[in-house]
C-alpha cells in the first residue's frame, strides 16, 4: 500500500494516484461525485444513505451492508477486468493539482 498526499477532489486525487503508479483508485464518497479517470478505474463506495438514494448507479459498493470480504471481492474483480460504475458510464475526468484553491 502506498499513501499519497493529494488534493481532495477525486479528479485531482485520482490523477495524482495514477501518476504515482496506482492501478486502481478506491474513492470513499459522501457526495456521490460521478467521476472516473481515463488511466485507472475509480471504485466508489459510500455509507451515506442520502448519497446512495440519490446516485445509486454511480456507487460501486454500499458500505452500510458490505464487509471486508465484499470490498476485497469487488477490488479483485475490477483489477481482473470488470468495469467499475464510472467506467460503465464513460466517465473519464482528470485534473492536475496546482498551487491555489480548486474550484
Amino acid at each position: 500500500m502506498t499513501i499519497l498526499d493529494a488534493p481532495s477532489r477525486v479528479e485531482e486525487a485520482a490523477t495524482g494516484l495514477a501518476a504515482a503508479g496506482a492501478h486502481l483508485v478506491l474513492h470513499v464518497t459522501g457526495q456521490g461525485t460521478p467521476a472516473g479517470h481515463p488511466v485507472v478505474p475509480v471504485v466508489k463506495l459510500s455509507g451515506d444513505a442520502d448519497t446512495l438514494a440519490a446516485v445509486p448507479d454511480d456507487i460501486d459498493l454500499d458500505a452500510r451492508e458490505a464487509d471486508a470480504d465484499d470490498l476485497e471481492s469487488l477490488l479483485l474483480a475490477v483489477a481482473d477486468g470488470d468495469r467499475a460504475c464510472a467506467e460503465r458510464h464513460g466517465l473519464t475526468e482528470f485534473a492536475i493539482a496546482r498551487a491555489g484553491p480548486s474550484t
